[in-house]
């Protein structure tokens, strides 16, 4: 049937819509916060004339006041080539949004906190993957932090520098505290003396 509307009571709980309420467009108009209104209808549009890809997330206002986030993922299932009939599926996804924003603030402080210390301070995996960087390596390796990070610590450094200190790293990730003194060349040709340490970073069973 054509423009029929249905909405399963998982989705009228998470909405906040009573079971009596008739559910359809202006159902949503009504939920939906304002301010996501227009590109949660250009995306359906967009859908239903073939184009995009039916992953949208949006906020919702329930009638006790609270905002929650939602993710949508809209299918579109047609008839002679032609869309007839879109199915979503909606995803309350507020708090993994609020624990992502809380990481997102803990790994700014951390940068913070980095980067206004005299020193390089890196973080790398069991792999040798580079996770963490204060911002101090730009000046060593001459390339933006967010350039390094996230690249194996050989594409960096070059595969002789890291042969040469690989040594260090096994025995910290064995479990000891390596330290030692050398000095590093900057991307400038400058010349500078580190005094450097590598201390292994032990999980909850040690």
């Amino acid at each position: 049937a054509r423009h029929k509307f249905f909405m399963d009571d998982t989705c009228r709980s998470l909405f906040g819509i009573p079971p009596d309420e008739v559910f359809g467009p202006d159902t949503l108009k009504k939920y939906i916060h304002p301010e996501d209104q227009p590109r949660y209808w250009q995306a359906i549009a967009e859908q239903m004339a073939g184009r995009g890809d039916g992953m949208l997330d949006y906020r919702i206002v329930r009638p006790d006041g609270a905002v929650r986030i939602i993710s949508n993922r809209g299918y579109i299932q047609g008839g002679a080539g032609q869309p007839v009939r879109v199915t979503g599926v909606c995803i309350d996804v507020t708090r993994q949004r609020e624990l992502e924003d809380q990481l997102r603030e803990t790994e700014q402080r951390l940068q913070g906190l980095a980067d206004n210390v005299p020193g390089l301070y890196a973080y790398l995996d069991r792999d040798l993957v580079i996770r963490f960087l204060s911002s101090s390596y730009e000046a060593l390796h001459g390339q933006p932090r967010h350039e390094l990070v996230g690249r194996p610590l050989a594409e960096v450094v070059g595969a002789e520098r890291l042969a040469a200190r690989l040594p260090g790293y096994q025995r910290a990730l064995a479990g000891e505290t390596v330290a030692w003194e050398e000095s590093r060349t900057h991307a400038d040709g400058s010349e500078h003396f580190y005094a450097i340490t590598y201390q292994p970073d032990r999980n909850a069973a040690g």
